[in-house]
């Protein structure tokens, strides 16, 4: 899982990370996950791995309830939800419901795995 961390945290810091704070966060964490990797602590490599994965997790599951949130206020504003309904012409508030159902049903199936 670290190693899916590390070519991910590389990849973006090549195609998004555009500002110096950016940059050097994500460089130091390309390092602590190589340091990681290096020093084949399995105890602190699973747990920081654990640590991760929930991480993101949650913060699928926060932005995606974000989306639906502001789906239902400001559906001009929606993100992905407002440029499905022009294409499908299906409401904003749908999808972002979609995107939370979604979320929470794969948060479910991993958690009962």
């Amino acid at each position: 899982m670290l190693v899916f961390f590390l070519c991910a945290t590389v990849i973006a810091v090549t195609l998004w990370v555009r500002n110096f704070f950016g940059f050097m966060w994500t460089i130091s964490f390309v390092v602590l996950v190589g340091f990681l990797l290096k020093s084949q602590i399995e105890v602190v490599s699973m747990h920081t791995s654990y640590i991760l994965t929930s991480i993101i997790l949650i913060e699928s599951i926060r932005s995606a309830c974000h989306i639906m949130m502001i789906s239902f206020s400001q559906p001009k504003n929606a993100g992905d939800a407002t440029s499905l309904h022009k294409i499908t012409l299906i409401p904003a508030f749908l999808w972002g419901m979609i995107f939370f159902g979604q979320s929470l049903y794969i948060a479910v199936k991993i958690i009962n795995m």
